[in-house]
């Protein structure tokens, strides 16, 4: 249909983790042009091994521990609205989302039930709900539910249900809680000045619902070279 108005077009199933983020999401993108450029896609700058060297600069995929490892240790139910980073970024990716912030927003851990809570701690990094004893284990319920994040896996997506335990892979690998709106945000991307808007349930929906911003990012110079063909 694209082409048929005139538009040169192509399409590709992007993976966020090809362009620096923790996150295994994947999008698929149409990219149109009719200024006379062709549309071409970002070639990706990270890989599963990553073979960084002076001819192929390809890192390593990064990880969820690696975006969120900086923040600030929080028990059930404690943070706040705003705080004060407690320690210095450990690596590249930390110190850009860091780039323009002073202080933390939304790093609260939602408070969970005694059961909830009881189910997280009984589950090592990176298991989930297949690994709870029968006696506390849900009768039924999504794959990831109750999942931990681990110390070297790549996030899953984050969706608009980041907000419950019981939905998806959405609990801290070190912690017994659910990641924070702004751990949330780290794994998707968002720099630590962007700040959400709303009560914590819309708040996790503009997450979720979120393509990630460092993936935009990587398509944003192509879209500008294709515009810059016809001088728009």
């Amino acid at each position: 249909m694209f082409e048929s108005l005139g538009y040169k077009t192509t399409v590709r199933i992007m993976y966020a983790p090809d362009y620096g983020i923790p996150q295994r999401r994947k999008r698929c993108i149409f990219f149109a042009s009719r200024t006379g450029a062709d549309p071409v896609f970002p070639e990706p700058v990270f890989s599963p091994s990553g073979n960084y060297n002076l001819f192929d600069p390809i890192k390593k995929y990064r990880t969820a521990w690696t975006a969120i490892s900086d923040l600030p240790e929080l028990e059930n139910g404690e943070g706040s609205e705003t705080l004060p980073y407690s320690k210095p970024p450990r690596n590249e990716y930390q110190a850009e989302m860091r780039l323009n912030s002073e202080i933390l927003y939304d790093h609260i851990s939602k408070k969970l039930n005694e059961k909830q809570l009881i189910r997280i701690a009984s589950l090592k990094p990176g298991q989930g709900m297949k690994d709870l004893p029968p006696d506390i284990r849900p009768k039924s319920g999504y794959s990831g539910a109750y999942g931990r994040l681990d110390f070297e896996m790549i996030a899953p997506t984050i969706t608009r249900w980041v907000f419950h335990p019981g939905s998806g892979r959405f609990c801290h690998p070190k912690e017994a809680r659910l990641i924070t709106i702004r751990e949330a945000a780290r794994i998707q991307s968002f720099s630590d000045d962007f700040i959400f808007r709303g009560t914590y349930l819309q708040k996790s929906y503009q997450v979720g619902n979120a393509v990630p911003p460092l993936l935009m990012y990587a398509l944003a110079d192509n879209i500008r070279k294709a515009c810059s063909v016809c001088g728009s």
